[in-house]
């Protein structure tokens, strides 16, 4: 009786080490790997309206408990053309007795997108930057994003206004798995925002000052004596070429749109206004209007005010107030 008492006790034994074990088994297969990545913005330039590209370099890291992640053969990026990884290390550490594995790379990276430049110079245009994590599959890695140290780098050009958004872990879908041997169609994925915009109004200046001079001159014509009609004509012409030639260097700048931006709705103001003093100036000749300098003041009196609040609108209109 006792031999028999003792085989079940060891039966109940070994079932109880076997269910820990299974126990063990299924906790350690449960458990996934963890990363923290993050991204430091260096420097952004290259900026090219006309094939909608621009440069960018940055510092992407991760943190591990693990292992090393291989940055270099397990990150993709969305939207480059080009990419290119400028430095990379890997070190580990022993903190509070636990192993932890750090890896940095310096990437630079030629991206595109689609510039609105409708409202140029002050258009604000959204960047974004995705980067894929390639090196597992789907639901096999925890990935957390490094909020406090992914920031922007305040030396970056100054000749941008840029704001940076939170990084965020994404998964991106493909429309299909590229033979992926688990059927995935998603990548897991960090990505951010960056709103690029600049100081407008020196750039507005320069780009239609000429412009406005071209104008000045074309209403002065008001002032010059009837019997001077060639000499007239000649001014008012020349600043109608000047504001035709000035819409052809700001395209050189602007790429064309197939909607009317503000460049184009000054030029066109301006001409259609130019055009209007040449047809006076006809109508003056055909008609033998006699000299008024008060007629001629309150013309070019009338015509700058009414080209300027025009121009204000315009302005206003596509500043977005």
């Amino acid at each position: 009786m006792k031999i028999l008492v003792w085989i079940g006790i060891c039966f109940l034994l070994s079932g109880k080490i076997a269910a820990q074990e299974i126990a063990n088994l299924n906790d350690s297969s449960e458990k996934k790997q963890e990363i923290k990545v993050g991204i430091w913005i260096d420097q952004i330039g290259q900026v090219d309206y006309q094939n909608n590209t621009y440069e960018i370099i940055f510092y992407l890291w991760v943190n591990s408990k693990d292992s090393v992640y291989n940055l270099e053969n397990n990150i993709d990026f969305t939207n480059t053309w080009e990419s290119e990884i400028l430095y990379h290390q890997s070190d580990s550490l022993f903190i509070d007795g636990e192993k932890e594995y750090h890896e940095i790379v310096k990437v630079k990276t030629k991206n595109t997108t689609q510039f609105n430049l409708s409202n140029f110079p002050f258009d604000t245009n959204k960047l974004n930057l995705t980067i894929e994590l390639i090196g597992h599959y789907i639901e096999d890695l925890v990935i957390n994003v490094d909020q406090n140290n992914s920031k922007l780098n305040s030396d970056i050009n100054k000749d941008w206004i840029i704001k940076m958004s939170p990084i965020q872990n994404k998964r991106n879908h493909w429309d299909s798995d590229f033979g992926n041997l688990k059927g995935n169609t998603e990548v897991d994925a960090v990505s951010l925002d960056l709103e690029l915009s600049r100081n407008a109004w020196p750039i507005y200046f320069k780009l239609f000052a000429i412009l406005f001079l071209a104008f000045i001159l074309a209403t002065l014509s008001f002032f010059l004596p009837n019997q001077k009609s060639e000499e007239k004509v000649s001014i008012v012409v020349g600043a109608l070429f000047t504001s035709i030639g000035n819409k052809y260097i700001t395209e050189s700048v602007i790429p064309i749109s197939n909607h009317l931006g503000l460049s184009d709705l000054i030029h066109f103001s301006t001409i259609l206004y130019i055009l209007v003093i040449i047809i006076f100036g006809i109508v003056e000749q055909r008609k033998k209007i006699k000299d008024s300098i008060l007629l001629d003041f309150s013309l070019f009196t009338t015509f700058i005010v009414l080209y300027a609040i025009t121009v204000i609108l315009i302005t206003i209109n596509y500043m977005g107030y």
